[in-house]
């Protein structure tokens, strides 16, 4: 009813007013969107708030347990653990206010967004991957993997999740399962020979790119003391092409190196302790499509994330200036149509 109103009003304007209009609302949506960066605080007692983009600190969120974070544009929540597996904490916040929403004690670990924003899924062991509701935190199934010792990340990607961690025998595998726990595909990203006793950073990030693939990526440490970065394709329950470099300017003196965050277009962001002065946070902007390509690369010394302990960072991805172009012209052929 309210859409008639709007067109009778819109019809009997000037048409280059509205495409003025239309422009200009369309410019300032552009300019003020911004990418929202969630990074645990070193303490452990507050998620700081961060335009990667823009290089802007927004505040924080105090928060007792903050040690990984989920975030997703899909959600007005961010999810927050303390990072204990088997009975880990979780606490729920709204992104925006930090307001404190709900929490849990079912195990919350390497907590991820599906890409819906309606339920938030993270290890309820070592090796148990749960689907928790959102807001209620209420279990919503799960399902165990195997021939891992321990899962450090996870992602659902479509109707599926995405798992890596540590494999029996050592190696690092990556493994798609369905939402009920059908293994799909496996893959060795690297071989035991080649990585640290405790090698995956915690977190593993989900980036879709303008054709619909799906792009993973997750840090790991070397045997050489290195912090590697690792890409892999997804195109529904089929795995794609993979590749790894190493990265450089982050600390390598602990397990908690670095943390991988998804950025728009199959990149993704890189945050951790620099490797200088580890009171800075070094933040690096990466595509990963085909090869490593740097976009970004500096420190900020407006928040300090731990290097002592495993943590996740998490982003909330503002719309592209290209999607609100497209929505103005839209609108305005839409305008033409019904003049006409």
């Amino acid at each position: 009813m309210y859409n008639n109103y709007v067109f009778v009003y819109l019809e009997r304007c000037d048409m280059k007013k509205i495409t003025c209009i239309v422009a200009l609302a369309c410019s300032a949506l552009s300019f003020g969107s911004f990418d929202l960066m969630y990074l645990p605080d070193v303490s452990g007692t507050k998620v700081h708030r961060f335009d990667p983009v823009n290089r802007v600190y927004l505040g924080s969120i105090s928060t007792p347990t903050a040690r990984q974070v989920a975030a997703s544009s899909a959600s007005p929540y961010i999810f927050v653990s303390n990072g204990i597996t088997p009975l880990g904490l979780g606490a729920l916040y709204e992104g925006s206010t930090g307001n404190y929403i709900n929490s849990g004690t079912n195990g919350y670990a390497s907590p991820s967004f599906s890409e819906t924003g309606s339920d938030v899924w993270a290890l309820g062991s070592t090796t148990t991957v749960r689907k928790n509701s959102l807001p209620t935190l209420n279990s919503a199934g799960q399902f165990s993997v195997t021939g891992y010792t321990e899962i450090f990340g996870l992602a659902p990607v479509g109707n599926n999740v995405a798992v890596v961690g540590a494999a029996t025998n050592g190696d690092i595998l990556f493994s798609l399962y369905s939402t009920t726990g059908t293994s799909l595909a496996t893959r060795v990203m690297s071989t035991a020979a080649t990585v640290a006793a405790n090698p995956c950073l915690r977190g593993m990030a989900l980036s879709v790119a303008l054709d619909g693939t799906a792009h993973l990526a997750f840090a790991n440490r070397t045997n050489t003391g290195t912090v590697k970065l690792n890409s892999i394709l997804v195109n529904g329950a089929t795995l794609g092409s993979n590749f790894s470099f190493t990265l450089t300017g982050f600390s390598t003196a602990s397990v908690g190196n670095a943390s991988v965050m998804a950025a728009h277009n199959g990149t993704f962001y890189v945050a951790g302790a620099d490797a200088t002065t580890p009171t800075l946070t070094r933040i690096q902007h990466w595509n990963l499509a085909t090869v490593s390509i740097t976009l970004a690369d500096y420190t900020t010394n407006s928040l300090s994330v731990p290097s002592t302990v495993q943590w996740s960072g998490a982003t909330f991805l503002a719309p592209e200036p290209g999607s609100m172009v497209g929505i103005g012209v839209g609108l305005l052929v839409l305008l033409r149509r019904r003049r006409a």
